[in-house]
């Protein structure tokens, strides 16, 4: 298992900068690069950012989970360490990531579980990696 894996996921495609170009791997974003100078603002060569994954904003909670908590949880279940952080502007999904949206933390609250199939699919790297873990206790 990696020490470190980055994985990045667009709330929505509004949110990308259209300058930015997406490669067909899926794993880099090429970004342009303003230089200011004085009141002169010039184009440099484009800087390459590369990343475990790429997630777009259609991408489905499940999916999201599966691509960058799935193999963390596992290795705690065999005893290793695991952290997994979640960074980002204000207002930039962190919360629906790893929680999911505010109706499904109701729907818990109120009945303990989620009980519908809608709000199952939302909920987050929390309550996915619970229920993995508590799915494998029962197995072993």
């Amino acid at each position: 298992m990696q020490n470190l894996k980055v994985v990045i996921r667009f709330k929505g495609e509004e949110d990308a900068n259209p300058e930015w170009r997406f490669h067909e791997n899926g794993f880099t974003v090429e970004a342009p690069r303003r230089l200011m100078t004085g009141s002169k603002e010039r184009m440099t060569d484009a800087k390459v950012y590369s990343f475990d994954r790429i997630l777009s904003s259609d991408t489905d909670q499940k999916t999201m989970y599966d691509a960058l908590a799935r193999q963390n949880v596992e290795a705690v279940l065999n005893g290793a360490n695991s952290t997994i952080f979640a960074y980002g502007q204000t207002g930039s999904g962190k919360t629906f990531s790893v929680l999911g949206p505010e109706s499904v933390a109701a729907e818990i609250k109120k009945y303990s579980v989620v009980k519908s199939h809608e709000q199952l699919r939302n909920v987050g790297i929390i309550g996915r990696a619970l229920d993995q873990m508590y799915c494998e206790f029962l197995v072993r």
